[in-house]
């Protein structure tokens, strides 16, 4: 859901919040509602992190497949205002998606080298039954197998008909993307990887990537020594 949808609703919220609630928080926000006086509110209100949707960089992609209805320009400047206010952004996107391929996924991950978001969330595009991509996928004969094999998350596999090789590099570009856009000097390495084997290592490297920046940049809590090493055990558990 997004948070910042009324205008005139955030305007209370950011005047009311803090003297009533008065703790740090994280909501969603799209990049083309993002506005300078949005960025101060949510700034005096004190949130501390956000959940922006990049998704694609390609404009058919976004725009025509996804239809997010935003221009590159407006998701760059709403980055911008928002590291600029100190509120870190988490950005989702979306890989091997229909109509697209390799070629599409290394563009978002250059988009959000370029916005420098806290943390770059990457999903595998699983086309859920009843949902509008999902039946475009089943309509283009894009989908392999049946509903069986979708995978339970979305950081797994593609069930999309790709070439093997490239299906390969998309899935392995997911579990690198998040370090490739913190250091962008991997990507030459990172084009490299992603075309070796399907292994644990780049699981493992995302897994650890993920639960650092979201314990300690999205969500920034004060944990024991024992409730940490708990975290850590759960969080590794998950797929």
């Amino acid at each position: 859901d997004t948070f910042t949808i009324r205008t005139d609703w955030m305007a209370e919220f950011a005047e009311e919040y803090p003297s009533r609630v008065g703790l740090p928080f994280f909501c969603n926000v799209r990049a083309n509602l993002v506005t300078q006086e949005l960025v101060e509110q949510l700034r005096h209100a004190g949130c501390v992190s956000v959940g922006m949707g990049i998704e694609a960089a390609n404009d058919r992609i976004r725009n025509e497949v996804l239809h997010r209805n935003m221009s590159r320009e407006q998701i760059v400047i709403a980055c911008e205002m928002l590291r600029r206010a100190g509120i870190k952004v988490m950005s989702t996107n979306m890989v091997g998606l229909p109509t697209g391929g390799l070629e599409d996924d290394l563009e978002t991950l250059r988009l959000n080298i370029e916005c420098r978001p806290a943390f770059a969330n990457a999903f595998i595009f699983q086309p859920y039954p009843r949902t509008q991509l999902g039946e475009l996928a089943r309509r283009e004969g894009l989908v392999e197998g049946t509903l069986d094999d979708i995978s339970v998350s979305a950081w797994d596999s593609s069930v999309l008909r790709f070439p093997p090789d490239e299906k390969r590099q998309i899935e392995n570009l997911q579990k690198l993307f998040a370090v490739t856009v913190q250091w962008p000097w991997l990507l030459p390495l990172a084009r490299q990887l992603i075309r070796l084997p399907r292994n644990r290592a780049f699981w493992l490297v995302h897994k650890l990537w993920k639960g650092y920046t979201i314990a300690r940049r999205i969500h920034p809590v004060r944990l024991s020594a024992a409730e940490y090493l708990e975290s850590i055990r759960h969080f590794m558990k998950l797929d």
